[in-house]
């Protein structure tokens, strides 16, 4: 063998080795870029969902169960037609106080995404008929309860009410509230 052919071989061997090494180096790098761009997503796009004050919830599911028996009481009804094309929603309301009220309010709350929750506030047309403009980007499942205009939710009241029940928007016929929903 000559002297040739064993630097050429060398060279060779050596020039593996660091492509090897920038090959792991690269790859480590990667690894750490990647973890912090994972980092970055994870606080930019917080979860709505975890809440901290868990007696705090417990204590307004008990008030929403006493406002759900108040309506059962009073007898409430609510229909809501949702007119898409005008972008309008009507409801009529029968029951003990329906014709007492100037104005109700429907919650709607995203199953996953805090930031979509939305309201209407329906203003009395007639006695037990009231009218309310919808928001842009109904579409989907919702969480949905109809109150009186003002309530607090912290607090409840004998002549507090809350109709309850799970919508799935669009929908071209009329959504029933209380006794048959």
């Amino acid at each position: 063998m000559n002297d040739s052919s064993r630097t050429q071989g060398g060279l060779i061997c050596v020039g593996v080795v660091i492509l090897a090494a920038w090959f792991v180096l690269g790859l480590l790098g990667m690894s750490v870029a990647g973890s912090l761009y994972t980092v970055m997503l994870a606080f930019a796009n917080r979860d709505s969902l975890v809440r901290d004050d868990w007696y705090r919830d417990g204590m307004a599911i008990n008030r929403s169960i006493e406002r759900d028996r108040n309506a059962e009481r009073l007898g409430l009804r609510a229909t809501v037609r949702f007119d898409i094309v005008r972008g309008e929603a009507e409801l009529d309301l029968a029951g003990e106080s329906a014709l007492r009220l100037a104005a109700v309010q429907l919650d709607l709350s995203h199953p996953t995404r805090a930031e979509r929750d939305r309201r209407i506030v329906f203003a009395r047309t007639a006695p037990g008929r009231f009218r309310g403009e919808l928001p842009a980007g109904l579409e989907g499942r919702w969480y949905a309860a109809l109150l009186p205009v003002g309530v607090d939710r912290a607090r409840a009241s004998a002549d507090d009410w809350r109709l309850a029940r799970t919508l799935q928007l669009p929908s071209a016929e009329p959504i029933v509230f209380g006794a048959a929903d």
